[in-house]
């Protein structure tokens, strides 16, 4: 899951894919993916959250869709993305 979830990071980084419908549709492939799936969320978490981050950040900044931005928004309310102390 672990390498599915970094070539999925890679599709969302291309900055050539701007079909809303495609992303979309990526973005709630990332939902399923993390939705009740503790090991990947910890993985993300600890290992792959600067990776995650600067990509959904880049592609919201990128892509100006309402539907884009709640798939977005979705995703990273799965995972805590918050600095521990």
């Amino acid at each position: 899951m672990e390498v599915a979830f970094k070539s999925i990071d890679e599709v969302l980084g291309d900055e050539t894919l701007v079909d809303q419908e495609t992303l979309v549709a990526v973005l709630l492939c990332e939902c399923r993916m993390l939705y009740l799936n503790t090991g990947l969320c910890v993985w993300l978490e600890e290992s792959f959250k600067l990776f995650f981050t600067e990509t959904h950040n880049a592609l919201k900044k990128r892509v100006n869709n309402t539907a884009v931005e709640q798939a977005i928004e979705d995703v990273i309310s799965l995972v805590d993305l918050e600095e521990k102390k």
